[in-house]
Parts: C-alpha cells; structure tokens; sequence
C-alpha cells in the first residue's frame, strides 16, 4: 500500500485511497517536523521546541515518545515509511514521491535547470499547483515552528519569481503587469518582485508607471527599514530611464567547475606516519566505493595538519575538485557552521546556478549528492562538531571522498576512525629541531625533551614553545625547559600571537556550557574539579568522590567530558586527564570552585582511597593491617585476586594521591594512612623507589605542625622507608621517637605494633636480636591484653627469628609453630605464608631438611596465592639451598635460576646478588667452573653496590660467608 503526504497546506496523509484524520494537533505537529526533514534525524530537543512555544514540562521527552511510537503503528505498512529512534531524537524516512514538497522542489530544480523560458514556466506553474494553501500550519504557533512554515513560504515566493522571469524571456510582459501588481502589494519590501514589475511595465510601454513603482519602493524601504533600495533595483531603474532596460533576465547556463579549495600544506610535519599511510590506503579506494576517514582527538592534536597534508598528497587521485570548509567547530568566539550553509557553498563552488541552489537542507544534500555522483572530488570538513553537521556533506556513491576532523568522535558517521594520541618523545624532539634547528647534540636533545614533556608531547603547544624560541634569540631550549618546569605558568609560557594552548581548551570547555544546560554545567564542574587530583588515571569510584555523586551520575557528568576530548576513557570506568587539560581545570576551579568544595573534594578521594584500602589490606593479610580512621563504609573488591589486581592499577594513583594530601594541613592524616597501609604491600612487591616515595609523603606532611595522633605515623612511615633504603640507624631513633609519642598519648596498641616494627629492624637487619627480644616481649604482652588473638602472628614471628639468632632455637621452633597455628585458625594467607617460610629455615638449620621441604613447598603455594613476590623468590632461594643440602644439585640449580629471573624482572638488588650466588654454588655442585665463576663475579659485583640491604636473618640461613665466594 502505497503512502502519500502533503505539507504544502494543511497537513495531509494518504495510505492508497484513503485520507487518514490525526486528530490531536501534537502529533500533527511531530510528524509535520519528522516529514519537513524525512530522510534526516531530527533531534529530540528540535522537537521539544516545535511542541511547546514555552518550557516543555518535565515529561516532555516522555511524551514524545508516546507520540512516536503512536504514530509508528499509524504508518506501520508495507509502504516504504519506517519511523526510527536513538537517544538523539528521529529519523522518517519516506519514499521521494511521496511526498508533495520533494515534488515541489523536483519540478523547481529541474526548471531552473532549462535555458527555455516556455519550458521552465511550465515547469514552475506546475510546481507552484502543488501548494494548497499556507505551509504547516500546525506549526505556525511556535517560534521554530514558525520559521519553518517561513521558509517554505520562501521557497514558495522564490518559485513564483523564477516563474515571472521565465514568461518575462518568453514575452509576456502584458499578462503579468496584474499578477505582478498584486504580489508587491502583498509583498511591498520584496525588491525582486519590484523589479519584474517594473520590466513588465516597462516592456508594456508604460514606463512613468515603471518608474513611480520604483519610487513607491524606495519611499518604503526609507521608512521601514532606513535603507536605500539595493544595487541591482537601482541599476535597473536607471536602465528604465535611459530607455535600455533588458526584456528579462538572463538564463543561467550550468558549467562544471573543478575547485582547487585546500589551504597550504602544512610546512613542518613530523611523523604520523602510520596514520598518514592509513588514510592514503583508504583514498586510493575512493574509485571503487565510497569512502571517509574521520580524524578525531582534543584540540592541540595536529588533526588539521595531517588530514591537509595527506589531502595534497592525495590530490592527483580526484581530478574533478577538492572542496574544502573550516566548520567552525573550534573556532574561539564563532559559531559552528550550519550544514546547509556549508551545502550551498559547496553547490555553488560545483557550478551550480545559484537560481537553482535550493535552501532546504534535504534538497540541497539531494542535489549536491547528484552533482558528485559522477565527479572525483575530495571533501575536506575540517572542526566538525558533531555528526549532524556532518552527515548531510557525505557523498553517497564512488569516486569522492570525504576527510574529517572533529574533537569528539563522530561514532555515528561510516568509515575509518583515526584517535590521535600526542606524539612520541622522539617525534616531538624531532619536531621542536626541524622548526627551531637548535637540537644540534645529546645535551641540546635532552633540553628539547625536556620541552616537550612540559609541553604534554601536542604539537600545538610545541609549535608555540618554537615560535616563543624563533622569537627569543637569547633563549635556550634549557631555559625554556626550566620557564616550563612551573605548573602555575606553563600555560601563561604555551601562547605565542594568536595561538594558545588555554584558549584551544577552553574552545572545548565552553562548549559544555554554550546551551546552558544543567548537563553541560554538571560537565564543567565535574571537569573542574577532577584536575584536582594530578592522578595518572582515574577510576569512576575516585571520580564519584571527588564530585560527591554516585557511580551512575558520575558517569552521567563525566560523559560530555569524553566527547568532548576534556577527559580520554581508556576502559569502561577508567579515565585519563591530559597535563595541559589538569593545569586548565585547575585554574578553572581556582576561579569557580570555592576554597572549601575544593578541599571538600580531595577529602573525599583520600577518604575514599582510605576506605578502599584499608578493605583490600584486610583481605590480603587480615591480622597485620593498620586500619585507616576514615569514616565510612569501603568499596568492595572481591577475594584476593581481585584485590592484588586493585593494588596493581591503583599503586601510582594512590602515591600521587597522597603526595597531594601530605601538601595541605587538612589532609595530612589521610595522605599518610595511604602511606603507611601501601608499605607493607610494596615491600612484598620489591617495589622499594615506592617506598621510599612513602618517606617523601611524611616528610611533606610533617611540615603542618601534625598533631600527635599524625605526628606518631609520620614517623612509623619515614622509618620503614629508612629500612628500605639501608638507613637503619634513622629508623630506629624515628621508632624511639614514635614510641615516646605513643607513651605520652596512652596509645598502648599503637606502642606495641611500634616495638613490633622496631623489634623487626633490629632482628632481620641491624643483627641485634638479643636486643629485640624485650621489645618484642612487651609487645606481644601488649597485644595479648588489648588485641584479638590473631594480632600477635607478626609479634610471634618475628620473636621467633630473634630467639634462633639468639641461638635458642627450640623456642623459635615453638613460637613459630604457634604463630602459624594462629595464621591458620584467622585464615589469613599472608601471614601463612611468612611462618611456613620461617618454619622451613628453622628446620633446614636443624637437618631436618625434609621438613623443611615440606613446608618451603607449601609456603610456595601461599606466596604465590596472595601475590608476595618478595616471599616467593626468597622461598626460591631457601628451597635451592635445601636442595643443594640434600644433594638434589639439579633441583638447586632449577630453583636458583628461577629466584634470578624474579629478582632480575623485579629489580632487587640483594634478590639478585644472592641468586647468582646461588647459582654458582649450584653449578660449582655440579662441576660447571667456568659458568659458576660468571655468576660469582657478577655475585661479588653486586654485594659491593651501595644499595644491597642483607636481610640477616635469611643471610644467616643462606651462608654469606661461604668460602665459594669470599677471597
């Protein structure tokens, strides 16, 4: 069944024969809309203002919906007609008879497309018999409704004076002196109209008359409008006095042009050539399909610059034109072209007569689709904004092809997607010396890369920092580097004339707020106050707390982020904010945000990060964590495995995080818990420049004049950084000093977990376990009357290692068994781990070198199970040695070389002094000399290194003074 509409008067629908009544003047007014643009998505804001002259309501968007799907079982048929829907608005789409409009302006196109006047009347007159009244008039109380019924009544009066001109050629100037009479009366302003008149008074040898209606309309145009009649009116006017005026106007012939539009190709550019080659690849196909080859990234990215200079390497291949147009899409202070401007444009710059340009977007996309269906031409859209402005300029067919730039990515335009991503360290070192020719040796390289690291690797901001070098002959590229160095002024340092990194970004920010929208305010603050945190990446919980919003809405606010190119999603729920883009949100946030959301803001991320932390520690090794005093309930992440993988990504956040919050008095305290709940974990994970970032937290933090509760964990977390770093002496007076705090604050289970850490240094590193012993005695005395049971495992651990090098070791035996059988009832892994490795040495030094076996073997398993690198190369190590005592030299040697590969991958240096120690010693067992001296050598190298740190206990176990390896 076939469907016909009708817009050129009261809106008719027709399925066959039958006329169908839409009642309810709302749903005429929506499919009015949808049949105006048929073919084309119609945005659901664009319809809310059709709807409601005024604010839609709150269901308006609701109410559309009910509306469409009404509609689509109207026209649900067989007929051609399918009504679609996305979360941007929608889309009728109608067979082109079927609607009188598109036959409307069919017959005009095609009369304005003939040098024949007879012809072309005919053409109009037919044309202009398809109107059946005032267009839409459903839509005409509204202001957009208004202006559409507006310029269809254009298009309609546009027709009528391309019909006079065709019977002014043909001669008939007599019969339209009436017709000409009444339409500028009805139309007094309309110089066009005017003008025919004149002529066809003119040509009726009535030219006193001729002349009075010029004057009438000069007389008008004076008093309504403060304007002289235009050029074309007045030429004709003298044309008329001096008695040459021409019959008509002239027929316009169609030519075929070929336009050359591209600007310059760039000068300097670097690189990029995998993409360059991408896209070349894809226009070399243009022939054999239609193609498009969309560039999308923020602002700053060089996407212009490659799309031009790979548009003039490809302009042999599209001998019939290359059409270019800046959208305007980010341009400071413009706004964006509209894709109908932009289709006219193009028509006339293929040759089109500008009489037969229409000005309705279906119909000049229609037209300009036509004009290249048999032309190789390039189109180059440079600064899209969106799809919308985008998709009417696309060819349908073969031989063009189209290149796009755009700041967000247009998902919903066909073709190959290019993301650029800023420039390698080397291309932009490159770049800075091919514009600058001062990278001329090592020193002056490692100057430029200084530059464009501070320059966040953008070629705009690189091409600023060269010219700001062109420009400043007593400058270096060190000391631009060092000017760059200060955060507070790289941007104020990256503008140069008309180019600036700021204002690039704040194109993109402002776009959030130009319809002021509650979403696009809800964008700009959550972008504001997500720089505030210089955090690697960042994860949608972190965001949510520093926004104080929940997971869904923010999300909901960080999504016009991500299309805007202000924030990159990397993976679902996990985002990355450029340097340049954090040093804009920050002054943004300094200008908008009051001082106390700010810090309100970066409480809640450490708080969050307190929470979370101390939640995971807890899963991991349950009876040593330090809880945080964050209020709150902590996110959950699942068993361990998910909490090691938590641990993995979040390290480096959680670091910059707390280095941030040790800067401000407010969140000292929850910066340093982060500190002290990460050592333990990077310990196990031989992560010590890690570690020593926790010392560098708590000496910012210490700054504030810290209250003894923070002051307390200050200098628990600078003294185990000084363990990690061989400073054994400044750890032990900063745990002298925590436990005097403790003392005087009645901090009674703070004491004891200090004497338990002081107790540790003593037994494993400085060789003093006689010492330890009363420090750990007092603290597992402590534990027992204050702590659950399970606390005291560590205590019972580390008493055990001091009572064996204090050589009694039946009570190391007991306490280590103890300890375990504790680890075991609290199920805590970790903890397992440790005594089962204790317990392995204590019976390896006893001989019981089976059971020492046993244990070592399970204690592999436990370490590999909560993810403690340190625990699994150093059990390694034990296994090789009980293997080499049992005569196993094969097993030895296996276990040897795979304690090399960790501690090699890990860095370690004593891991990797003491694994090829024991290889050697392996292969001497064996009878490889040569090979065993290669490892000893690089043995003995290692040990003298500065920074090997022997642990004394597992030392003790190993043998260091082994004759193998000392002269």
């Amino acid at each position: 069944m076939s469907w016909s509409f009708g817009v050129l008067g009261p809106l008719e629908v027709r399925c066959g024969d039958q006329g169908l009544l839409i009642a309810a003047p709302q749903q005429r007014r929506l499919l009015t809309t949808l049949l105006l643009s048929a073919g084309q998505e119609v945005s659901v804001e664009t319809l809310l203002a059709v709807l409601w002259e005024d604010e839609p309501p709150a269901s308006g968007r609701k109410v559309v919906q009910v509306y469409v799907s009404q509609l689509r079982r109207l026209l649900a048929s067989d007929g051609g007609v399918v009504l679609t829907g996305s979360r941007q608005g929608y889309r009728l789409d109608i067979p082109p008879e079927a609607l009188d409009l598109h036959g409307f302006r069919d017959l005009v196109r095609r009369a304005t497309a003939t040098a024949d006047p007879v012809a072309a009347g005919a053409l109009l007159r037919e044309a202009l018999g398809l109107w059946r009244g005032d267009a839409v008039p459903d839509l005409r109380h509204t202001g957009r409704g208004g202006r559409l019924g507006a310029a269809l009544e254009e298009e309609r009066l546009s027709a009528v004076e391309y019909r006079v001109d065709a019977d002014l050629r043909a001669g008939r100037h007599r019969d339209l002196v009436p017709e000409l009479t009444a339409l500028v009366a009805d139309e007094p302003l309309r110089e066009r109209l005017r003008g025919q008149l004149m002529l066809a008074l003119h040509h009726s040898g009535r030219q006193a008359e001729a002349l009075a209606v010029f004057g009438e309309g000069q007389r008008l145009l004076a008093e309504e409008l403060g304007l002289d009649p235009g050029q074309e009116l007045r030429a004709l006017h003298a044309a008329v006095l001096a008695g040459d005026a021409p019959p008509a106007p002239e027929a316009v012939a169609e030519e075929r042009f070929a336009p050359r539009e591209l600007p310059v190709n760039p000068a300097v550019f670097m690189n990029r050539d995998r993409e360059r080659e991408m896209l070349l690849d894809l226009l070399a196909r243009a022939d054999r399909e239609p193609v498009v080859g969309a560039v999308h990234g923020p602002g700053g990215r060089g996407k212009s610059a490659l799309v031009l200079r790979v548009a003039h390497l490809a302009a042999g291949l599209f001998p019939d034109g290359q059409l270019y147009v800046d959208l305007q899409g980010s341009t400071p202070g413009r706004e964006p072209l509209d894709a109908t401007h932009v289709l006219q444009r193009f028509l006339r710059a293929l040759g089109s007569p500008p009489l037969a340009v229409p000005s309705q977007p279906a119909e000049a996309a229609a037209l300009y689709r036509s004009l290249l269906a048999d032309r190789r031409v390039l189109v180059v859209l440079d600064n899209a904004v969106d799809a919308s402005q985008v998709i009417p300029l696309l060819p349908a067919g073969p031989g063009t092809a189209v290149l796009v730039t755009s700041r967000r990515m247009l998902a919903t335009v066909d073709g190959l997607h290019l993301v650029l991503d800023p420039l390698a360290e080397n291309e932009a070192v490159g770049l800075l010396g091919a514009v600058t020719g001062l990278v001329t040796d090592e020193t002056s390289r490692r100057a430029a890369a200084d530059v464009a690291r501070n320059c966040g690797y953008l070629p705009l901001a690189l091409r600023i920092a060269a010219a700001r070098l062109r420009s400043r002959p007593d400058w270096t590229l060190a000391s631009l580097a060092h000017r760059l160095d200060d955060e507070r002024h790289r941007l104020d340092e990256l503008r140069f004339d008309d180019l600036a990194v700021r204002s690039s970004v704040r194109l993109s920010y402002d776009e959030l707020l130009r319809d002021g929208s509650a979403r696009g305010r809800a964008a700009a603050h959550a972008f504001r106050l997500l720089g505030l945190l210089a955090l690697p990446t960042l994860r949608l919980p972190v965001a949510a707390a520093l926004l104080g919003l929940d997971q869904t809405e923010a999300e909901r606010a960080i999504d016009p982020l991500v299309d805007a190119g202000l924030v990159e999603a990397e993976t679902s729920g996990q985002y990355r904010m450029h340097d340049l883009l954090r040093l804009f949100a920050i002054e943004e946030a300094e200008r908008e945000e009051p001082a106390g959301e700010r810090s309100a803001a970066i409480t809640r991320a450490l708080r969050y990060y307190c929470r979370t932390l101390d939640a995971v520690q807890t899963t991991l090794r349950p009876l040593d964590v330090v809880h945080s005093s964050a209020a709150g309930p902590p996110e959950p992440h699942g068993g361990i495995e998910e909490c090691l993988a938590w641990m993995a990504d979040e390290t480096s956040n959680l670091l910059v995080a707390a280095a941030h919050g040790a800067a401000r008095p407010e969140t000292a305290l929850p910066a340093l818990e982060i500190a002290r709940m990460l050592q333990e974990h990077l310990w196990k994970q031989d992560q010590h420049a890690e570690i020593d970032e926790t010392g560098r937290i708590a000496v910012i933090a210490s700054k504030h004049g810290l209250d003894a509760n923070a002051e307390h964990l200050a200098l628990v977390v600078r003294a185990v950084a000084d363990r990690g770093a061989g400073r054994y002496t400044q750890a032990r007076g900063r745990f002298h000093r925590a436990l005097a705090l403790c003392e005087a604050d009645g901090d009674e289970v703070g004491r004891a977990r200090v004497l338990v850490s002081l107790g540790g240094l003593l037994t494993n590193y400085m060789g003093q376990a006689v010492e330890a012993v009363p420090h750990l005695e007092e603290a597992l005395e402590i534990l027992r009357a204050h702590g659950a049971p399970g606390t005291t495992v560590g205590t019972l651990h580390v008493l055990a290692r001091a009572h064996h090098l204090a050589g009694r070791t039946g009570t190391a035996l007991s306490l280590a068994g103890h300890a375990l059988s504790l680890a075991l009832a609290n199920d805590a892994p970790h903890s397992i781990a440790i005594c089962l490795a204790d317990l392995g040495l204590l019976y390896g030094d006893l001989g019981d070198l089976d059971r020492a076996l046993a244990h070592l073997d399970e204690c592999m398993a436990r370490a590999r199970e909560v993810g403690n690198r340190e625990d699994e190369w150093t059990t390694l190590l034990s296994r090789s040695e009980v293997h080499l005592r049992r005569g196993d030299v094969d097993a030895a040697l296996a276990d040897a070389r795979r304690s090399l590969t960790m501690t090699s991958q890990l860095g370690s240096a004593y891991g990797r002094a003491a694994g090829h120690r024991q290889v050697a010693r392996a292969l001497l067992a064996t009878g490889h000399h040569a090979e065993a001296e290669v490892h000893r050598t690089a043995s003995r190298t290692l040990f003298d290194g500065a920074d090997v740190r022997l642990p004394v206990f597992f030392e003790s176990f190993l043998g260091y003074l082994d004759p193998v390896l000392v002269d």
